[in-house]
């Protein structure tokens, strides 16, 4: 169970300027009892547009922006003329929303941050976060482009068209900071006080109650967000103090989101202010919620067991002083959820007694119907099913994965004519599917039988094999249902075709040749006169029969298919045996072997830290003639280049191979580049 957490509305004209904005939603918040936790008003003067907007309003929806824009900009100077500080915020978002349109994003987002801002607390909160939004927006609309720039070094102003994803996202964090140090002021505005500007949560009362929260969720949400962390801070998350990082609340300071610190560090920084400022309202359930956001960051970010088993301890204990609040229902889901991503045996089964305790404890509390999902989730039947493509009778061929499934039921069918199957199939898959596969779910089959299947209290999968009743040579569709009776609602269904018999099929193609060899699978000796088809796959005109032979004495058959560029299979049948090689290939075409020389690179080790010495030794060889063997060069000079994880070049040296077509060197490994796969490359003139 999700819900919408508060988000700003950057395109307040969505649909005139051709995007949306699309919003997730959340089941009712139940029967649970409203906080009186302090002063939570509306803001009036905000919400009340003056009389011109409609005006401007209709020419945006006549798609007359640029007239809807010098009207705009009307009403911001009459705003500023009269200090009507919220048509000021209202006119320069606006005006910044159809610049977007009309000049795009770079010269908006320009135009907005260079207009001059009411100094009013709540104005620069707003504008703020309009302004860290529209830079994320853009960073993610436009990333392919923006990571192709390299950095400008200027003195002076640099365009945002040049601005590389590092610049982009500081800037972002910056106004996200400049919006953060106004959190007192919107500590007493309710989550919807600005409908215009800032879409409320649909959190219980009492969770997120106020716009302060918003802002803090909406900055650990950037924070959070690692596509554009720097390597160093990606590689880097073991080395942060878990300790620290889950220390007590308390109230943040401007050091927490300096430039050189960790964005983890600076996530739990502003979700401890919040939690802190919560505490002293003596809000539990909000204070608890910033506490479960902070751990469940933390939990997704660090890797090593150890650390995240401490995560979880730490969740416990703190859990145990928030019982008697409802919220802590929902604390007792994410440990739930966090249990049951440990890779153990009885994860699920833990999982399942921590969510069941929830759920009990406040039943009809969003917490408690959170818990009870989880139970209802760990407790929930399944399987999947898998088939040899081809196997021998009274073998066990069928595998089932399944859990809480005590017994499993197989209908089976026999594929009268699979050559007519094969060509009447207008699908890409060979086999029946969909509403033909639905028919013959419907009719009598040729075998029907039940399998138990092993029911334990961890609640996790396990593997049963199966052995397949049917003995009688062919194509078999084969279905499973955990309904006896096959029936469509409340149950799952699936099908695979198998193939029952002796006949295997190899298949070697070379350039345009197909030789298929046919053998019987209990023996492995050819067999000789079965029909070998080739057919060309076409999901389009169905696939049809591109050649034919019949297996020699050597079972062997080769098959010319007279053309290449497309993607073929072979089937063959001898008597009442049947086999298929469903597996598509394609035909080359004849090429003709070249000389070429080439070399092989061995490094002293795998790992290296920077500063170190990498040593390394070259063989080359090479062909003089076309299909000769390979031998070593000896006498060859070789220029062998470092790169780094980026691709770059960081030095060359040139070597010559001895007698032997070896040579060897060195080089040392520069700090300052950006940590990962490094690579040797040799080039021979």
């Amino acid at each position: 169970m999700r819900y919408a957490q508060a988000s700003l509305i950057v395109l307040v004209f969505a649909v005139a300027l051709g995007s949306t904005n699309a919003r997730c939603s959340a089941p009712e918040a139940g029967n649970r009892p409203v906080q009186a936790v302090g002063r939570i008003v509306q803001a009036p003067a905000w919400n009340k547009p003056l009389r011109g907007w409609a005006a401007v309003d209709a020419l945006v929806e006549e798609q007359k922006l640029e007239a809807a824009s010098g009207m705009a900009e009307k009403l911001l100077a009459d705003a500023r003329k009269a200090r009507n500080v919220a048509e000021e915020v209202r006119a320069l978002v606006r005006l910044t929303q159809m610049r977007m349109g009309l000049h795009g994003y770079e010269t908006a987002v320009r135009n907005l941050k260079d207009a001059p801002w009411p100094s009013d607390p709540l104005a620069q909160a707003v504008l703020n976060l309009y302004y860290a939004q529209a830079l994320v927006t853009y960073g993610n609309g436009y990333s392919w482009e923006i990571r192709q720039r390299e950095e400008v070094a200027s003195t002076g102003p640099v365009d945002l068209k040049a601005w590389t994803a590092r610049q982009i996202r500081a800037e972002a964090q910056a106004a996200f900071g400049a919006a953060w140090k106004q959190r007192e002021a919107l500590g007493g505005l309710a989550r919807d006080a600005l409908p215009e500007f800032v879409s409320a949560n649909d959190y219980p009362d009492g969770i997120r109650p106020t716009l302060r929260d918003a802002l803090t969720y909406l900055f650990a949400s950037f924070l959070d967000d690692s596509g554009d962390w720097t390597p160093a801070q990606s590689g880097d998350v073991y080395l942060l103090d878990l300790e620290g990082l889950l220390g007590p609340a308390r109230p943040a300071t401007d050091a927490d989101l300096a430039a050189d610190r960790h964005p983890l560090e600076s996530l739990a920084a502003v979700l401890g202010d919040l939690e802190a400022w919560h505490d002293a309202r003596k809000a539990v359930g909000a204070r608890l919620e910033a506490r479960l956001q902070r751990i469940r960051h933390l939990h997704e970010h660090v890797t090593q067991d150890d650390d995240r088993t401490r995560i979880r301890e730490h969740l416990v204990n703190r859990l145990e002083t928030t019982r008697s609040d409802p919220w802590w229902s929902v604390g007792m889901a994410l440990l739930a959820e966090l249990t049951r991503s440990r890779n153990v045996w009885d994860a699920d089964a833990l999982a399942r007694t921590i969510a069941e305790q929830g759920w009990k404890a406040f039943p009809d509390d969003v917490g408690g119907r959170r818990c009870l999902y989880i139970v209802r989730a760990i407790e929930a039947p399944e399987f999947t099913m898998n088939a040899m493509a081809s196997d021998a009778p009274d073998r066990r061929s069928i595998g089932v994965t399944s859990r809480n499934l005590g017994q499993l039921h197989f209908r089976a069918w026999r594929i009268a004519d699979p050559w007519d199957l094969i060509e009447r199939s207008d699908d890409y898959h060979l086999m029946p599917r969909g509403n033909e596969l639905e028919a013959r779910l419907r009719r009598s089959p040729d075998h029907a039988w039940s399998v138990e299947l092993p029911v334990l209290p961890d609640y996790r999968n396990h593997q049963t094999w199966v052995m397949p009743p049917m003995r009688t040579p062919g194509l078999w569709i084969v279905a499973a249902s955990a309904d006896p009776g096959f029936g469509e609602e409340a149950n799952v269904r699936t099908a695979v075709p198998m193939v029952v018999g002796d006949l295997v099929l190899t298949r070697t193609v070379e350039d345009a040749d197909v030789y298929v060899r046919v053998l019987s699978g209990a023996t492995g000796r050819p067999v000789a006169g079965a029909e070998v088809r080739m057919y060309r796959k076409d999901w389009n005109k169905g696939h049809k029969v591109a050649a034919r032979a019949t297996s020699g004495d050597d079972g062997r058959a080769i098959l010319k298919a007279g053309g290449t560029g497309n993607q073929w299979f072979v089937a063959a049948q001898k008597d009442d045996q049947f086999a298929l090689d469903a597996d598509a290939f394609w035909l080359g075409r004849p090429s003709r072997p070249q000389a070429r020389d080439a070399a092989l690179i061995y490094t002293d080790r795998s790992i290296y830290r920077p500063g170190q010495t990498l040593k390394f030794k070259v063989l080359a060889y090479g062909t003089q003639t076309p299909g000769e063997r390979f031998r070593t060069l000896p006498d060859r000079n070789l220029t062998v280049t470092l790169r780094d994880a980026n691709g770059q070049q960081v030095e060359a040296v040139e070597v010559k191979t001895n007698t032997h077509g070896t040579a060897s060197g060195q080089f040392l490994l520069p700090a300052g580049r950006m940590l990962g796969p490094w690579r040797l490359v040799a080039s021979i003139p």
